[in-house]
């Protein structure tokens, strides 16, 4: 009897639950040795539960994350406490790995590259990296529409979210300026970024009591933060890990369809961020993470597909 997993909560964009119990049983050859020698048995990895952030959690075609996803991080860290091993001093929580995926649509390159981003965004948000922010807004022209949407989550009125600049926004931008001990002139320039940045983080990432929360490099991530870009940490899956396809007849309905807006609320599940939690004490060298880092092109994801992967996903075997 195949054992499910728990579903912990859902918010509207997000997803949090177990996986089913694992079974730690390991059956291993072993070769004889002396008593100078030993063998070395290194279990797998093993998920224990997972947490997703939909497409609607984030700026369309856009690695930013809007407000929606703050209830959905709530749950992120009670789901983390769940799973963290409070046997041991210190205690050692589940660590994580984050993926980024896209829907099997349009250039692989495109998709590997905003899965990625998406991925090192929420990433950088956990880990209150500013910096790594700051690169993405350069990389996407994240613009006056962020700035809007980061004033209003925290409470200085723009009165818009269109991206249009106006008196409103000028105002808002020298309140939290002001408030804070920065040069108060309307512009939302690096210096400002920065603290907005920092602020819209806190925001978002609270725990259920209302607390802004924050992950360790080291002690939260599968990795460890060994990689200086996130190898084993986080991740962009471009399209290559769909969780639906459609059929030929479906896929050839879409494609000859100059409306593709069905199409894309269909392909709605296959865009998300999934943090997979592993059993605490779990650790990856990050050289040896077979997945590429989110700055690396597709082809390095293709370098670990089957090899006869086309039969595949033709006879829905993945």
């Amino acid at each position: 009897m195949t054992t499910l997993g728990t579903l912990r909560a859902v918010t509207d964009g997000t997803v949090a639950g177990d996986h089913p119990p694992p079974d730690y049983r390991l059956n291993v050859l072993v070769g004889p040795a002396t008593e100078t020698q030993f063998n070395t048995i290194r279990p797998t990895v093993i998920p224990v539960a997972c947490w997703r952030a939909d497409d609607v959690t984030f700026e369309f075609g856009s690695s930013f994350p809007l407000p929606e996803v703050a209830p959905g991080l709530a749950h992120l860290h009670t789901l983390i406490g769940a799973h963290t091993d409070k046997s041991v001093t210190p205690h050692r929580p589940p660590p994580a790995s984050i993926f980024g995926h896209a829907d099997p649509v349009g250039d692989d390159e495109f998709n590997k590259k905003l899965s990625g981003r998406r991925a090192r965004a929420v990433y950088a948000m956990l880990v209150r990296d500013t910096g790594a922010w700051e690169q993405l807004h350069i990389a996407e022209s994240w613009g006056t529409r962020t700035t809007q949407v980061m004033l209003n989550h925290l409470g200085h009125d723009c009165g818009r979210e269109d991206g249009v600049s106006d008196k409103k926004t000028a105002d808002a931008i020298k309140m939290f300026q002001a408030a804070n001990g920065l040069s108060a002139d309307g512009v939302a320039g690096p210096q400002t970024r920065k603290k907005l940045f920092e602020k819209y983080m806190d925001a978002l990432c609270q725990d259920a009591q209302g607390a802004p929360f924050t992950l360790d490099k080291q002690k939260n991530f599968l990795a460890g933060g060994a990689d200086a870009q996130g190898k084993g940490d986080y991740q962009g899956c471009s399209e290559f890990n769909p969780v639906l396809l459609f059929s030929r007849a479906e896929d050839e309905k879409f494609r000859s369809s100059q409306d593709k807006s069905v199409r894309n609320r269909e392909n709605a599940p296959n865009r998300r961020v999934m943090i997979l939690l592993f059993r605490p004490g779990s650790s990856v060298e990050a050289a040896r993470w077979p997945c590429p880092r989110a700055s690396e092109g597709s082809a390095k994801c293709r370098e670990r597909f089957w090899s006869d992967h086309q039969r595949r996903v033709a006879l829905g075997e993945g």
